[in-house]
């Protein structure tokens, strides 16, 4: 379906995890799996305290098997699967692993730290732009090309393959000023390091592309520094979102915002509402929070105006 991570997440797993731990079962015929030793492959990996893994363990065992069922039968499954002969799934009878939702948030002061340490590198810069993006998923972002940015309309074209779409889905991002400055910035820099290329990709590290993983690393090494419990990309969207939640930004705006939630019948057959311009206010009203994290304005007196007047004319 495209989604080269996932594969690459899925053949990893595998190799790990059933190839090289279990040898004795991973040569036997797939129809010859019994439920008590997926069981076992599952339990060593939570053993050793992969909860997550282990559920991925479950879950790519269990849609092999799955698709492997369905191939005889669906034109859309690969024939290839026929010979394996699966007439029952092993990994039925075991429970899904249950996962530990995280509920870690940066307080505003936290929040300040961490926007106060991002400089001007190609880093730092693609950091800021997910800050500004209101916390997009990383991935997404990072495959944008100099293209998918529209300078008139502040625009920067995402591409959301996450679920089980066909295709990736269109999200589009009318950016604050501090997002659409960032995003030029990074233009500029695309272009000049890419000179050759028409349509370069927005954030190049070298030949390839920046990956996820370093920025990964560097919000790591900025969490270091900070004084309270550690934190990752992923707590971040979180805090970006139940920031907007208090000023009041609704969940079907957030939810179109941060491109979730948007699988249901009605967003995909009945609503066609762009929401461009909720998001825009969205995103602009998130800018003004973030420069009043490093640029708070100073408190006014507030002078009574009753008050003054009287003084006035007792002075008359």
């Amino acid at each position: 379906a495209g989604k080269v991570k996932s594969a690459n997440q899925v053949k990893s797993i595998f190799k790990v995890h059933i190839l090289g731990a279990w040898p004795e079962i991973a040569t036997l015929p797939a129809n010859q799996v019994t439920a008590h030793q997926v069981a076992a492959m599952v339990r060593k990996v939570a053993e050793a305290g992969k909860e997550r893994t282990s559920g991925y363990v479950r879950q790519f065992l269990h849609a092999a098997y799955a698709l492997a069922i369905k191939a005889p039968f669906a034109a859309n499954v690969s024939s290839d699967f026929i010979p394996f002969e699966i007439q029952t799934n092993p990994v039925a009878p075991i429970p899904t692993v249950p996962v530990r939702a995280r509920d870690r948030t940066l307080d505003k002061e936290e929040l300040k730290h961490y926007l106060g340490q991002l400089q001007d590198s190609p880093v730092d810069l693609a950091l800021k732009l997910h800050l500004y993006a209101a916390g997009q998923r990383m991935d997404q972002l990072l495959r944008a090309r100099v293209r998918d940015y529209d300078l008139d309309s502040r625009i920067l074209r995402l591409w959301d393959p996450k679920g089980r779409r066909q295709q990736p889905r269109e999200h589009r991002l009318p950016l604050g000023k501090l997002g659409a400055a960032t995003v030029e910035t990074l233009i500029a820099r695309a272009r000049l390091a890419r000179p050759e290329e028409d349509n370069p990709p927005l954030f190049p590290s070298g030949s390839r592309v920046m990956s996820a993983e370093t920025l990964i690393k560097r919000v790591r090494m900025i969490s270091d520094t900070a004084a309270g419990p550690p934190y990752r990309p992923g707590d971040i969207r979180r805090t970006v979102e139940t920031l907007l939640a208090g000023m009041g930004i609704s969940r079907d705006i957030r939810a179109v915002l941060l491109s979730h939630g948007v699988s249901g019948v009605q967003f995909q057959h009945y609503d066609r509402h762009s929401y461009e311009p909720e998001k825009r206010a969205a995103l602009e009203r998130w800018e003004q929070y973030l420069d009043g994290l490093l640029h708070p304005k100073p408190d006014r007196k507030v002078v009574p105006m009753r008050r003054r007047k009287a003084t006035a004319q007792q002075g008359g």
